[in-house]
């Protein structure tokens, strides 16, 4: 059977919890990296009624789905390659907290997702309430499961004062050893308007061009970009093997 390595840029946006702004730091990500003209290529774990809209129009590429309950690593792993492939670089936004699953093998989380295509982790923490003690969370994330890699964190929610952010970054850097790679400010959290089942969905929204221009202009301001990009180009060659529904690039 034939077999290939392709190397594709690639980075799983998740968090410690849901409702953490995974969602709103990936599209101020996605809309931040297309005013850089780059191609992204999006996946969103598990199943999402509105907020496919959303990414799709960030990106200009249809968002396809992945579901490690009901797809085996093999097949998340060569629809990656298969769709990534001729992006510059491929991003799954994951869904509820990191490892969250329907069982205690760790199915259908985001975490199963990450092994399969063996990318980096950046995990977006809501810092409302916190300080020195998200070190601690971001500790337990990072080894929970040593086959995850964390690579960086992405605060949300800081507070005002620069003091709240300082005293985040010097923990995580000091006792995890990890990048902070981006700062919201509280109340910053870009301008699209959720519900009880996601995102308000794009057709209800006049104004998309716009909104998706402000989101991406606020993100370069708050996200460490480079650095990002820097991550997601660190990752190994993935190995995909030829047959029936698998494009070679």
């Amino acid at each position: 059977m034939q077999q290939k390595t392709v190397q594709i840029s690639r980075l799983v946006i998740g968090a410690p919890k849901g409702r953490s702004g995974k969602s709103m730091v990936t599209m101020g990500l996605l809309a931040a990296l297309m005013i850089r003209g780059l191609k992204v290529q999006l996946y969103k774990n598990g199943p999402d009624i509105t907020e496919f809209g959303w990414l799709a129009s960030a990106t200009g590429r249809p968002c396809h789905n992945f579901d490690s309950f009901l797809m085996s690593r093999e097949v998340i792993r060569q629809s990656f390659i298969r769709h990534a492939v001729s992006a510059d670089l491929g991003i799954v936004e994951g869904v509820d907290g990191l490892f969250d699953s329907v069982d205690l093998a760790g199915r259908g989380s985001t975490a199963e997702v990450a092994k399969a295509i063996q990318a980096p982790v950046i995990l977006v923490v809501d810092t409302a309430r916190i300080t020195r003690s998200v070190a601690a969370v971001v500790m337990g994330f990072m080894r929970f499961d040593p086959d995850i890699r964390l690579a960086g964190v992405i605060l949300n929610r800081v507070a005002a004062r620069p003091r709240h952010e300082n005293m985040m970054r010097s923990a995580i850097e000091q006792y995890c050893g990890l990048p902070v790679l981006g700062a919201i400010p509280k109340g910053v959290l870009f301008n699209i308007p959720d519900q009880h089942l996601g995102l308000i969905p794009t057709d209800e929204r006049k104004d998309l061009d716009q909104a998706l221009e402000e989101i991406g202009q606020t993100a370069l301001k708050y996200l460490d970009l480079d650095g990002l990009l820097q991550v997601s180009a660190n990752v190994p060659p993935l190995e995909i093997t030829g047959g029936e529904g698998v494009v070679f690039p």
